[in-house]
């Protein structure tokens, strides 16, 4: 789980610069993931 936690966050930042809209959803998606993961 740790290792996902830290993958997320590039995964995210890597969709984004893609500048798919799926992609940014998916990036949004991850980011409220790491978030939540991150806030327990």
């Amino acid at each position: 789980m740790i290792v996902l936690y830290e993958f997320l966050p590039a995964f995210a930042d890597l969709l984004a610069q893609l500048g798919d809209p799926l992609g940014m959803q998916i990036a949004f998606l991850a980011t409220i993931i790491s978030w939540s993961v991150a806030v327990q």
